[in-house]
């Protein structure tokens, strides 16, 4: 399962960002993948429709 979610995560960087999976790892920063705050908005909402989750504003603004 944590697997699946990680491969679901990354295609998601995939699509937003439009950059290959192969240059995605679980250990990647937003930083080194050139992701910028609208970004990371971006990819925060498709996280929450892939999942069915929601994300705190707060806890979006700190990452924890």
């Amino acid at each position: 399962m944590p697997d699946q979610i990680a491969e679901k995560v990354i295609s998601i960087i995939t699509s937003v960002k439009r950059i290959p999976p192969d240059a995605i790892s679980i250990e990647s920063t937003f930083e080194q993948l050139g992701i910028d705050s609208l970004d990371g908005i971006n990819v925060l909402y498709e996280l929450e429709g892939a999942f069915n989750i929601s994300i705190p504003d707060e806890q979006a603004k700190t990452g924890n």
